[in-house]
């Protein structure tokens, strides 16, 4: 039961937004269909796409890390152990954060497996951060 003129014309208001939604249904797509807002279109066509490479089977395995070289004898190393599994060794990249003042800046990847990697710099006494990435090879 309708008990004022302003409860009347907003169940009309209501009624005719719910029309027009309806004519113009066939036009939109579902949400679950699109992607969310701002994100790009992925290689899965206009789907959804996962967000991390673990659980997304289509996507290549990465891993990253920031370590801090330790002094040696024979040149600062970083030891470092993937948290993600590789089936193969994966390309290995290391790039310190910062200039080293001391000495030559050279750090070089001296072994890969699909369990770590170990870096070494050219600078017994180096103590930089050094960021890692790792990239599944083909």
């Amino acid at each position: 039961m309708i008990r004022s003129l302003a409860e009347k014309k907003a169940r009309a208001l209501m009624a005719t937004t719910h029309q027009e939604a309806n004519k113009m249904r066939r036009y939109f797509a579902p949400a679950s269909v699109l992607p969310p807002p701002g994100s790009t279109r992925g290689q899965t066509g206009n789907r959804n796409t996962a967000a991390t490479a673990t659980n997304a089977p289509n996507t290549t395995p990465t891993d990253s890390k920031i370590l801090t070289l330790i002094p040696h004898t024979n040149g600062a190393l970083a030891v470092w152990k993937f948290s993600t599994q590789f089936t193969k060794p994966p390309a290995v990249t290391a790039t310190a954060q910062q200039a080293n003042p001391t000495a030559p800046q050279e750090l070089s990847v001296i072994q890969v497996t699909t369990t770590g990697a170990v870096v070494q710099s050219s600078d017994p006494a180096d103590v930089r951060l050094v960021h890692f990435q790792a990239v599944q090879t083909p």
